[in-house]
């Protein structure tokens, strides 16, 4: 595209009204508010006194005695709202004629008349054909991603209500949950599109040491929030691994931004799913985040109290209760999920249970517990063999200890684990048992 003269107020209000008609902004929330808000301050001359206290006391409604403590809550919504602008204007919007974009470092709009330096053309698909630019790749790639998103949902749902009742008076062999969701449809489509996508994305988060995962399970829940806003899951799902991304990132900044995203989820759950049991697990994965592990482990209790039976729940509270330091109640926990055969392939439970023995002193127990977590098909990554590498060298197996060490530096050569250890943990104690057992068997960290 090349720039044109600037545009006038009724071209920027015409660029306004299209971007918020948008299928990205109709159910936005708080960035489709500032967007609006920002703007018409700007037409109306005040592009200067544009300021995040501004915002939280215009748009949000704060006191002036609360807006010290929102205008995080504000930075992190304008970074949304930079996010679904860039979304627009690679897709829906990509041959509007004017552009409004919110410069990073500043809440003041920019506004830039433009027009497309070539005619788009249709290809043999009946897409748009792509162009030869960056931009027109990554249009193209929006598209495609998009489209796959798509028949994802369309086709499990296809598979999904093959199986459930007519929704004429659920039929009698009928579960529960299967009269829930043809309720949730016949009331919403959006709504249980946004269910079923935030049902996978808990699918997804484990291995949670893998960031390819992690990404792809936040997209999923962001692309449940885009689809209806207005339901907690999405928003606890991607708090959720915000958190676990936060404490991952060793960079002090970057973690931090994670954690102020993820409480800014949280917020959004507790608002739209108070009382959800989803919604107490990831305050609870926010409290770890934050080292209240008391705090944490007592509303992953909670959380379970209001639903025993949801795995992805225990998941959680299994890995809080082990880096809190209660290696009995994952044991217990962990072996009692064990004999009601509700240890499913692809949980999280064998390696808690794993790492569990190990810190309990029992290292034979711990390597066998994580060989058989290989063996099934279950989630391995470094952590696993990092505890099997302890676990072989306090054993006294040097050689299976040793490979196991080599394995590790060679797959994650850039993994700091000591420095990860004590972030999970909440006595250093535990993390250094655990360092000093790696080094033994030959581990070296990144930076030594």
């Amino acid at each position: 595209m090349s720039e044109r003269p600037e545009p006038d107020s009724h071209d920027i209000r015409e660029a306004l009204t299209r971007i918020l008609a948008s299928q990205g902004f109709q159910a936005a929330g708080r960035p489709r508010q500032i967007l609006q808000y920002v703007v018409e301050q700007s037409l109306r001359g005040n592009a200067d006194s544009i300021r995040a206290k501004s915002i939280a006391l215009d748009v949000y409604g704060y006191s002036v005695d609360e807006i010290a403590d929102r205008e995080t809550a504000v930075r992190v919504d304008a970074g949304r709202l930079r996010r679904r602008l860039e979304g627009y204007y690679a897709g829906e919007g990509c041959a509007d004629p004017v552009v409004i974009s919110l410069p990073k470092g500043s809440y003041a709009p920019s506004f830039k008349a433009v027009r497309p330096s070539v005619e788009p053309t249709v290809g043999l698909d009946g897409f748009p054909a792509a162009s030869k630019t960056p931009a027109g790749r990554r249009r193209r790639g929006v598209l495609v991603s998009a489209f796959a998103l798509s028949l994802l949902c369309v086709t499990g749902f296809a598979v999904w209500n093959a199986q459930l009742p007519v929704p004429q008076g659920a039929q009698p062999g009928a579960t529960e949950q299967a009269r829930k969701r043809v309720a949730t449809y016949e009331a919403s489509p959006a709504r249980l599109l946004a269910v079923n996508l935030a049902a996978t994305g808990r699918d997804v988060i484990f291995p949670a040491v893998d960031p390819h995962r992690l990404r792809a399970a936040l997209a999923i829940f962001e692309a449940a929030i885009e689809a209806d806003e207005g339901y907690f899951g999405g928003h606890a799902g991607a708090a959720q691994v915000l958190v676990i991304q936060s404490l991952l990132a060793m960079d002090k900044d970057r973690a931090g931004s994670l954690l102020v995203d993820a409480e800014n989820n949280l917020l959004d759950a507790e608002r739209l799913g108070p009382d959800a049991a989803w919604t107490h697990s990831a305050r609870a994965s926010v409290d770890w985040a934050n080292r209240r592990f008391d705090e944490a482990v007592a509303t992953s209790t909670v959380a379970l109290s209001l639903a025993p039976d949801d795995i992805h729940l225990l998941e959680f509270h299994a890995l809080i209760a082990l880096y809190a330091g209660a290696f009995e109640e994952v044991i217990e926990t962990v072996t009692a999920l064990q004999a009601q055969e509700r240890f499913p392939v692809g949980t999280v439970f064998g390696n808690a249970l794993g790492a569990a023995y190990f810190h309990e002193g029992d290292p034979r127990r711990s390597v066998d517990t994580f060989e058989a977590v290989v063996a099934a098909g279950g989630p391995a990554g470094p952590l696993t063999l990092a505890y099997q590498a302890a676990g072989y060298e306090q054993l006294g197996i040097g050689g299976k200890a040793a490979r196991k060490a080599e394995q590790l530096m060679a797959t994650w050569s850039d993994l700091p684990l000591d420095r990860l250890f004590l972030k999970l943990f909440d006595d250093p104690l535990h993390a250094e048992q655990l360092t000093s057992a790696l080094s033994q068997a030959g581990w070296q960290a990144p930076d030594s």
